[in-house]
């Protein structure tokens, strides 16, 4: 009896929301944060991924697929492939399987998704972006940020609570992000300039991608993400493309994926097949 209570209060607390969702996210983001300033560091990211060059088997002309990844785990792990009645009961009576746990999760699942592609040296490598400071690698996490929140958008308030989610995993690892960098004073206006710099990106690529204004997406990545070097024309439309390309994928994407967190963008999912 005692055994199986000690089993219940570790199911129990599975359910609080900062070790389920927030928590996961974190240690991802910890895992898979480099120095990017450190070339030893950057060899060791990538054996976080493959052996293989960089980018192999990743064709930008591919036909679009559907993005859904068995991202999360089963909800206990207990050598059984469900939990017993008793730990479903206990679960549930915890709140673990309530809307609001189940968001949480799935914004933790997405920002995993990020985090384990713009913070990936082989990424930087492959579209030539400078791995050598902390704004390049913020645009590459504002850029997949937006990717997901676009594909949230058709999903009703629902996939509005999860956006606001996903998008608080961003700011709390972000500060966390900006803190491990050095900054010690002034975070809060760090962050605010930061923040400002994702809506502003956003904005661009969302009116570059409807054709609201003279600025084309491409010319947006060269503005955000290159910021503005000469001779990074065609590597922002090779950038372009792969944006496309993973648009496209994701509305391939069943919402029930999305909206439970289990994506995984095509780079990822092509340098692991390598292994």
């Amino acid at each position: 009896m005692l055994r199986q209570t000690k089993k219940i209060i570790s199911l129990l607390q599975l359910c609080d929301k900062h070790h389920e969702a927030f928590s996961i996210s974190l240690r991802t983001a910890e895992a898979l944060r480099l120095d990017l300033q450190s070339p030893a560091a950057i060899a060791t990211g990538q054996s976080l991924f493959s052996t293989q060059a960089a980018g192999s088997n990743f064709n930008l002309a591919a036909t679009p697929q559907s993005l859904a990844y068995p991202r999360l785990p089963m909800p206990v792990s207990t050598g059984k492939e469900k939990p017993s009645l008793v730990q479903s009961v206990m679960l549930r009576l915890g709140g673990y399987y309530s809307k609001e746990s189940r968001l949480m999760r799935a914004a933790g699942g997405l920002y995993d998704s990020v985090t384990e592609i713009a913070i990936n040296p082989r990424f930087f490598k492959l579209f030539e972006i400078p791995a050598g400071d902390f704004q390049h690698q913020h645009a590459a996490l504002c850029l997949h940020m937006w990717l997901l929140l676009t594909r949230l958008r058709p999903e009703g308030t629902e996939g509005k609570e999860l956006a606001q989610l996903f998008y608080d995993n961003f700011q709390d690892d972000l500060e966390m992000r900006v803190r491990s960098a050095g900054v010690k004073v002034k975070v809060r206006g760090q962050l605010a300039e930061l923040e400002k710099q994702f809506y502003g990106s956003c904005m661009a690529y969302d009116k570059a991608l409807k054709k609201e204004g003279t600025e084309t997406l491409d010319m947006a990545l060269l503005r955000n993400v290159y910021q503005g070097a000469d001779g990074k024309e065609a590597v922002a439309s090779k950038l372009e493309r792969y944006l496309q390309r993973e648009l496209a994928c994701l509305s391939k994407t069943d919402s029930s994926a999305v909206m439970s967190g289990n994506v995984r963008f095509s780079f990822a999912s092509s340098v692991v097949e390598d292994n």
